[in-house]
């Protein structure tokens, strides 16, 4: 196996790690690697890597498994013989290991690779027909524990089954008689008819008057009504079963619940292992700065979804890396103003509520704001006007923009004017957002927020122009009541007054184009002159989005919006509600941008 990196890729070494971590997962056996794996993360840069597997290897999937970023070129070959000629050319190769070093390329190819690339030479040609490689297969080593715990659940699933297979049987039984209408048409029919004879007979035709005749229509009566009072009997059956349907639906609820925790439990995996990765960055910057900075972890053991560990692992290099060389300051200059020499750069994670919180913190010099604005000025990002209206926190927040840098000198590390909007963009895509708070001469601190998975939203449901939205929870800052009083136009924009601070007031028909009327109408049980605004918050900005009616809270399902439809800009996914109906979920950073410019932008849905 030949893995060749694109040429000059920083800390290629960890990714050789990497890769040897995805290899790990699977079911190979890894008898080599060129250079030694044990020495990998030491190597400032590789071109090539050579690694030796036994087993049984799917070229078309271990290259799927092996793309990540930085891989340039994968190329695998096939070795068949002997245990004697494997061991052969075991030996032969592992003695050009030792060409690779600290600070050396490693390019050299073993002469065992070289005899597998001649055996497969004439092979190659027939490669041009093979179709584009899949999607590579993902594993995930699953504590025992939590597959017991997932067993119980489908047994108590099945006896729940069971017990509403007993009450559909019990419903049967109670409704087999239908004779109650008819018997009540028959009564009546009888009672009529003697009513009619008593009402025009004369008086000689009443004195003669057929007792038989009353006594069988009285006779035909009680048989009726001893019918009707067996089918109602039946009648009170069934309510007494639907108490124990509605008990039965209470259980499923309990189980269902318990096998969602379980299942996202079996995806939860330990992020401690993703931030001993950076321990290796922190020495690297550290030598090539001539600076002294320490790592500190914490919340090691702090689980996240498994995806979400694969995504934030090139985000969170970008953070680490920014920190450690724009952060931290000199030892001469921290000593001047009279810090440790040592620099800290601290990885936390710990979780708040429905989300986990990471946080990578510096005692560095802080951010400037004056720079801030002054370069964002320059870079058109901001009118000097707006700059004099912003906080401190949404000054801070401009460090995200594309192009944004206040590095006064581009190195290998970081000042290339890149990287910190492709973080933000990252971690967005995982539903997560990410803030900087930071104060001048002591430090920074950013802040990545994610929902503990990426499959479940915990999401307000709010009713618009007669279709159902999902909001999410972690976007609701609060949910008030305005009058028109409270309503005002400035700069041909809606505000609203809440508690002293004005807020824009969004209509989602101010920034979608919606392709058809709905059908279905408002259920809105606002007063007039009254409607009801749900704030909605992302990076320090707030903006009340108007709302017919709220309908509470919900854990949705997350549906892609591009594998069923497309993209929208302001929709982050679909969800299908309980009644079959499908709920677009909003995007709050895409809204409030969309907001901003929606005399110039709008969406079509």
């Amino acid at each position: 196996l030949e893995i060749c990196f694109i040429p000059e890729l920083p800390l290629a070494g960890l990714k050789c790690q990497l890769l040897l971590n995805k290899l790990a997962a699977g079911d190979y056996t890894v008898l080599y690697t060129n250079p030694p794996a044990e020495s990998v993360e030491d190597i400032e840069t590789v071109k090539h890597f050579y690694i030796a597997l036994a087993g049984i290897v799917d070229s078309q999937t271990l290259e799927a498994k092996l793309r990540v970023n930085g891989v340039d070129n994968i190329k695998v070959e096939h070795f068949q013989g002997s245990e004697e000629e494997k061991k052969s050319q075991t030996s032969v190769a592992r003695p050009q290991e030792s060409a690779s070093s600290q600070g050396q390329t490693a390019t050299q190819v073993t002469p065992a690779t070289k005899v597998r690339q001649s055996e497969k030479a004439p092979a190659k040609k027939q490669d041009k027909n093979v179709p584009t490689l899949g999607k590579a297969a993902e594993t995930l080593r699953v504590d025992i524990d939590r597959l017991d715990q997932l067993m119980n659940l489908a047994g108590q699933l099945v006896i729940n089954k069971a017990r509403f297979a007993q009450i559909g049987d019990g419903f049967k039984s109670s409704l087999q008689a239908k004779q109650a209408p008819h018997l009540l048409v028959s009564a009546e029919n009888t009672v009529n008819r003697l009513l009619d004879r008593l009402a025009h007979g004369d008086q000689n035709q009443m004195d003669s008057f057929d007792i038989g005749l009353v006594e069988d229509s009285l006779q035909n009566l009680q048989q009726d009504f001893l019918s009707l009072k067996e089918e109602i009997n039946q009648l009170y059956s069934f309510h007494r079963q639907v108490g124990e349907l509605n008990d039965a639906v209470h259980q499923l609820d309990h189980i269902t619940d318990g096998i969602q925790k379980s299942i996202m439990d079996t995806r939860m995996v330990p992020i401690g292992p993703l931030f001993s990765r950076f321990k290796r960055v922190i020495r690297d910057i550290s030598r090539n700065n001539q600076k002294e900075i320490q790592l500190v972890i914490n919340g090691e053991k702090t689980e996240l979804d498994k995806r979400m560990i694969d995504e934030l692992g090139d985000p969170l290099i970008h953070i680490v890396r920014n920190s450690a060389d724009h952060g931290i300051e000199s030892p001469d200059d921290r000593e001047a103003v009279g810090k440790p020499r040592q620099g800290t750069v601290t990885l936390d994670a710990f979780h708040r509520g429905n989300n986990i919180i990471i946080q990578v913190t510096d005692d560095g010099g802080g951010l400037d704001k004056d720079k801030i604005v002054a370069k964002s000025i320059e870079k058109n990002i901001i009118s000097p006007q707006d700059a004099e209206r912003m906080t401190l926190h949404q000054i801070h927040q401009l460090v995200w923009e594309p192009g944004f840098s206040t590095a006064q000198s581009v190195t290998d590390i970081s000042g290339r004017g890149m990287g910190m909007d492709i973080v933000r963009s990252c971690i967005e895509n995982i539903n997560g957002v990410v803030e900087i708070d930071s104060e001048l001469g002591k430090g920074t601190v950013i802040t990545i927020q994610l929902p503990l998975t990426m499959a479940i939203l915990p999401s307000l449901m709010a009713e618009i122009d007669g279709d159902i939205f999902a909001l999410p929870i972690e976007s609701v800052s609060e949910i008030v009541h305005v009058t028109s009083e409270s309503l005002n136009t400035v700069h041909e924009k809606t505000t609203a007054t809440i508690r002293g601070r004005v807020l824009s007031v969004l209509k989602l028909s101010d920034v979608f184009k919606w392709n058809r009327p709905s059908k279905r109408q408002s259920q809105s049980v606002a007063k007039p002159g009254e409607c009801t605004l749900v704030i909605l918050g992302h990076d320090g900005t707030e903006i009340g989005l108007v709302v017919d009616h709220l309908l509470g809270e919900e854990d949705v399902v997350i549906k892609s919006m591009a594998e069923n439809y497309k993209n929208i800009r302001g929709i982050s996914g679909a969800s299908i509600l309980g009644n079959g109906s499908v709920s677009l979920i909003l995007d709050v950073s895409a809204l409030l941008e969309m907001a901003s410019h929606k005399k110039h932008e709008t969406a079509t849905v």
